[in-house]
C-alpha cells in the first residue's frame, strides 16, 4: 500500500513513489497527492493537522498555514485574499479584523492600525474622526462625543483649545472660575486686576477698593481703615487723617465733617483726643495742639480736665480759687467766706477772719456762734478748746461769748467744774456751799450736826433741827 504523504501512479508496484508537494497531501494508497483547498491550512503532508481558517485570517489554496489579517485592513473571507481591503480615514482595525470599524464618537483614529484614542478634555469628535475638534472659545463642551457647547458664565472662561506642535496641551471640558484677584472675559485668560483694586473668586470683573477702605492685594477682600486714618478710594493703604481731627473707622477724608476735635481738648494726629489738663480750659474746637485748643483758667472758676469755657465752674463759697485752679482751695480755719457775686474770690485775702464769739471750721462759709458754755476769740476755728474755766460758767440761754470774762462766777449752793458745761451743778441734798466760785464737788460740804440740808443747791444754813429731833 502506498504510504501517507506519497502518491503511488503505478497500481503494479510500489517501486514508484512520488513525494507529495508543501501545501498538498495523501493519507495513503493514493495514486496522486490531494492539494490544501483555500480557507484551509495543511502543515503535513500526510494529510494530519488540517485546519480550517478562523475569521479574521486566511488562506488561498495549496497553503501550509493561515494568515492573520494585519492590523489597518479587514480580511472578509477566509478562502482568498482577493477580498481583503485597507481601512479608509476614521476607519479602524486591529490585527484579525474582518471589517473595518468606524471610529466612535468621542475618540480620534489618527492611523487605521491602532484602537481609537478617547479625546481630552475640551475636545470633542463625532464618529468617523481621526481628530477631536476643540470646543469653541469662551464655551464648554457638554460632552467628548458631542458638539453640544454652551457658553461660559460671567466669571468662568475657557480659552480656545489647540494642540500645538510636539504639545500634548490640554483644554478643560469645563469653563474655568475666574481667580481672585483677576478679570476675566468669557475666552480668557484672566488680567490681574490693577493696584487699588480687587474681585472675588469667579467675580470675573475688577472693583476700584471702595472710599473708606484699602486694599493690599487685588484677592483680598477691602479692609476698613482703622481709626484716625482714611482712603478716598482705589487705595492700598490709609493715609494718616489731619491734626485737628479724629477720623472715625472707614473715613474717606483726612478732614471729615462731624469729626473735629471737640472744644475742651485738642487732637495732635488725627488718632486721638488729649482733654486739657486740668487748671485749664478749651476754648475752640478742632485744635491741633494744648497752645492753640487750651487757655489758663480764670481766677475766681476753676476747671477739671476736658473743661471748656461753657462748662467752666465758679469758686464756690467757702473756698477761693487763683488763676489755673484744677479744684477750689478751702478757706483756712478760723476765716470764712460769703457768697460770690460775678467771679469767685481768687486769693486767700477774700477769706475774712472769724470775729470774736464765733468759730470758723476749713472752708466756712459764715462765722458760727460760740455754743453755751465756751468762748471763741477772734480767728476761731472751733470752740472745743475754749471752754469756760473752772469755777466759771456760760449760762445756758447765752450763745456767743469772746472772752473769759464774758464767764460768770459760779453761784452759790454749787460747783462748776469748767468742761463746758453751760449752767453750775448743784450740791446734793445733805450739802450746802456757801461761796462762789465752786469748781469741784470738794466744794459742797456736808450739812453741820443740828441742822437740815434738805433740798439741792442750798446754799445757806436755815434749817435748825427743833427740840427732840437730830440730822
Amino acid at each position: 500500500m502506498c504510504p501517507a504523504g506519497k502518491a503511488c501512479p503505478d497500481t503494479n508496484t510500489l517501486a514508484t513513489q512520488v513525494t507529495c508537494a508543501a501545501g498538498s497531501y495523501s493519507l495513503g494508497g493514493a495514486t496522486k497527492c490531494t492539494w490544501c483547498p483555500a480557507g484551509t491550512a495543511c502543515p503535513s503532508t500526510t494529510g494530519t493537522g488540517v485546519v480550517e481558517c478562523t475569521p479574521g485570517q486566511w488562506s488561498n489554496a495549496n497553503a501550509t498555514a493561515c494568515t492573520d489579517c494585519v492590523a489597518g485592513n479587514a480580511c472578509p473571507r477566509t478562502d482568498s485574499s482577493a477580498t481583503n481591503y485597507v481601512c479608509g480615514a476614521g476607519f479602524y482595525s486591529l490585527a484579525k479584523y474582518t471589517e473595518c470599524v468606524r471610529c466612535p464618537a468621542g475618540n480620534k483614529c489618527p492611523t487605521s492600525n491602532a484602537a481609537p484614542l478617547t479625546c481630552e478634555p475640551g475636545f470633542y469628535s463625532l464618529s468617523g474622526a481621526t481628530a477631536c475638534t476643540a470646543a469653541p472659545a469662551g464655551y464648554a463642551g457638554l460632552s467628548s462625543s458631542s458638539a453640544s457647547t454652551v457658553q461660559c458664565d460671567t466669571g468662568y472662561y475657557a480659552p480656545l483649545r489647540t494642540y500645538p506642535a510636539g504639545s500634548a496641551a490640554f483644554g478643560t471640558l469645563a469653563c474655568t472660575p475666574c481667580p481672585a484677584g483677576s478679570s476675566c472675559n468669557v475666552t480668557g485668560p484672566p488680567v490681574a486686576c490693577a493696584s487699588g483694586q480687587y474681585s472675588f473668586f469667579a467675580s470675573g470683573t475688577c472693583a476700584d477698593c471702595p472710599p473708606g477702605y484699602f486694599c493690599t492685594t487685588p484677592s483680598v477682600y477691602p479692609a476698613l481703615c482703622p481709626v484716625g486714618f482714611y482712603a478716598i478710594g482705589r487705595n492700598t493703604t490709609c493715609g494718616a487723617c489731619a491734626p485737628g481731627y479724629v477720623c472715625p473707622s472707614g473715613s474717606s477724608s483726612p478732614t471729615p465733617p462731624g469729626s473735629e476735635c471737640q472744644m475742651g481738648g485738642y487732637c495732635p494726629d488725627g488718632v486721638s483726643f488729649v482733654p486739657c489738663p486740668g487748671g485749664s480750659r478749651g476754648y475752640r474746637s478742632a485744635a491741633t495742639s494744648f497752645y492753640n485748643g487750651c487757655e489758663s483758667c480764670p481766677g475766681g472758676f476753676y476747671c477739671t480736665q476736658g473743661s471748656t469755657r461753657a462748662s467752666t465752674l465758679m469758686c464756690e463759697p467757702g473756698y477761693y480759687c487763683p488763676i489755673n485752679s484744677t479744684s477750689p482751695t478751702a478757706c483756712p480755719a478760723g476765716t470764712y467766706n460769703l457768697l460770690p457775686q460775678q467771679s469767685g474770690p481768687t486769693s486767700n485775702a477774700s477769706c475774712v477772719t472769724c470775729p470774736a464769739g464765733s468759730y470758723c471750721p476749713l472752708a466756712s462759709v459764715q462765722p458760727q456762734l460760740c455754743p453755751p458754755g465756751y468762748y471763741c476769740l477772734t480767728g476761731s476755728a472751733t470752740y472745743t478748746g475754749t471752754p469756760c474755766g473752772a469755777g466759771t460758767y456760760g449760762g445756758a440761754s447765752r450763745r456767743g461769748l469772746q472772752a473769759q470774762t464774758d464767764c460768770y462766777n459760779c453761784t452759790t449752793g454749787a460747783f462748776c467744774p469748767g468742761n463746758g458745761t453751760p449752767d453750775p451743778v448743784p450740791c446734793s441734798v445733805g450739802q450746802y456751799n456757801p461761796s462762789q466760785g465752786g469748781s469741784t464737788s470738794n466744794a459742797c460740804l456736808s450739812c453741820p450736826a443740828g441742822y437740815a440740808c434738805p433740798a439741792t443747791g442750798t446754799a445757806v444754813l436755815s434749817t435748825r433741827c427743833a427740840q427732840g429731833y437730830y440730822w
